[in-house]
């Protein structure tokens, strides 16, 4: 080996020198560059796995919220329906109070109505009746002649009155 080194022009003690140096700078490097180096690349990696962690934790969170979210939102349509629902059931309930309250009013004002329609019509029955009395007690006097004209016209009227006593109890 001396002599393949001497035929190169190799130095051997230069060499052993130079492999002693360069195990020596390799020594300094990885204390001084590589370990810094490494520790920075594996801080770098934790703080990349934390922002995994982090995105994932926050699209759980995320995820979470939407759930509550959609229930909460489920929650206020359920009960805006019910409001709607008890709203139109009320409604319905006015509705059916003044129809029943109108009705009513209707019914009181027909039946007044009748009524005045019987009074008027007995008013009217009354008068006719006293006019055709009246009528009948001249033509009677006319055609009966008028000597005695007080006597019979007296029995006359008493005859009519009972007929429309009479007749009175009959409609009562």
């Amino acid at each position: 080996m001396t002599e393949i080194l001497n035929a190169l022009n190799i130095n051997p003690v230069l060499l052993a020198l130079n492999i002693v140096l360069f195990l020596v700078l390799l020594a300094i490097l990885n204390v001084m560059f590589w370990k810094p180096i490494m520790n920075q690349l594996e801080k770098r990696k934790r703080s990349i796995e934390d922002a995994h962690k982090a995105v994932d934790r926050t699209q759980r969170e995320m995820e979470s919220l939407r759930d509550e979210y959609r229930v909460s939102l489920a929650k206020i349509e359920s009960d805006a329906r019910a409001r709607i629902q008890q709203a139109v059931h009320e409604a319905q309930q006015e509705r059916e109070r003044i129809l029943s309250e109108a009705r009513t009013q209707s019914e009181e004002i027909k039946r007044q109505g009748e009524e005045t329609i019987r009074e008027e019509s007995d008013a009217a029955m009354r008068k006719m009746i006293s006019t055709m009395d009246q009528l009948s007690l001249r033509t009677l006097d006319s055609i009966l002649g008028s000597g005695d004209g007080g006597g019979r016209s007296t029995l006359v009227q008493e005859y009519i009155a009972k007929q429309s006593d009479h007749s009175n109890g009959e409609n009562n």
